[in-house]
């Protein structure tokens, strides 16, 4: 027995490793694509230290790399895309982000584990993300500077610029509500965007100090996602592929064969997620990336497309062509809009 309790002790020990280790490298994302100029910046410190370049962000130090393919983002990390840049970053699970041009994002988590929200602070720009209702980040919690959105497990897109904020639904539902305390939330359901801008803060004359008036948080504005808006998304949301720049062959192919493995599971996860509110078009959907070996980019597309053929235009005076569609794949456009128009 006294030979026994050591060996029990020890392997409960592993197990506990095992487990957190399994969990933090189920928060851990990867760039699996990208494309123009992509920045990440890492390493937070107090004080910089040794070889930069480094930028001061919040307060603390980060310093500067150039996004690779394969690059591991780790808790607190930022991503910044330059007007040419986009990047596509896939979790463990398959939930994914997909970063648009001209933003800056941070994802940061509790790694005790005692806290399961995760929280994507969106300074800048636009995010699309697709999180699993049943995986590690089925309590993400965004943020911008104007609004707070609760994520229970979605397919969603947010856009904030100055002092607007956008939250686009396109599976699922989203609680949007402004940041300031106690301001009261809307629900956002499948094609429809929550609207929220700062600049719409009141004063609340009926308050009970005459000196000092509460400002009442305005409460966000509920539309349907436009035509034109859906096709933004979409465009904004798209990586093409690039060639692997690697010091090795052996390297190039170990790197290859994780990333397929990731976008292979970004591709269940999106299915299984539509099943979920759709079973009909969720088994179509596997059907056909069975038979064509579609894209993820081409599988999010058959989402943006079911809500496209119902959604409202922005100006009825603007005949909508063909010629909004400049710079998306033509075999997409061709199988999931050319019918819905």
């Amino acid at each position: 027995m006294k030979v026994l309790k050591p060996l029990l002790f020890t392997f409960l020990g592993m197990l506990i490793f095992s487990n957190d280790s399994f969990a933090k490298s189920q928060s851990v994302g990867t760039i699996t694509r990208f494309s123009g100029e992509v920045k990440i910046l890492t390493r937070p410190k107090a004080k910089p230290s040794g070889k930069g370049p480094w930028v001061k962000f919040e307060n603390l130090y980060y310093k500067v790399k150039n996004a690779k393919i394969g690059f591991k983002l780790k808790n607190n990390n930022v991503v910044q895309t330059y007007s040419n840049g986009k990047a596509m970053v896939v979790f463990a699970n398959g939930d994914h982000i997909n970063v648009g041009s001209g933003t800056s994002y941070q994802l940061s988590w509790d790694e005790t584990g005692k806290n399961k929200t995760t929280a994507l602070k969106l300074l800048y720009g636009n995010v699309r993300g697709v999180v699993s209702p049943k995986g590690p980040r089925k309590q993400l919690k965004v943020t911008t500077k104007t609004a707070v959105a609760g994520v229970r497990g979605t397919d969603f897109s947010v856009n904030h610029l100055g002092t607007k904020t956008e939250v686009n639904v396109l599976r699922g539902k989203v609680e949007v509500s402004h940041k300031k305390k106690n301001a009261k939330p809307i629900e956002v359901a499948a094609g429809f965007v929550g609207e929220i801008d700062s600049k719409d803060l009141k004063k609340d004359e009926s308050s009970a100090t005459t000196n000092k008036a509460t400002v009442l948080a305005p409460t966000p504005i509920l539309k349907k996602i436009t035509k034109e808006k859906l096709v933004k998304i979409q465009k904004d949301s798209t990586v093409e592929k690039k060639p692997l720049e690697t010091a090795s062959l052996a390297e190039a192919e170990k790197i290859t064969k994780e990333l397929a493995l990731l976008e292979e599971k970004a591709k269940k996860s999106v299915i299984e997620d539509i099943k979920t509110y759709n079973p009909e078009e969720g088994k179509r959907v596997e059907e056909a990336a069975k038979n064509g070996n579609l894209e993820i980019h081409e599988i999010n597309t058959t989402v943006v497309s079911k809500l496209f053929k119902e959604a409202p235009k922005e100006d009825t005076s603007k005949e909508f062509s063909e010629e909004h569609f400049e710079g998306m794949d033509d075999d997409v456009y061709e199988k999931y809009f050319r019918d819905n128009m």
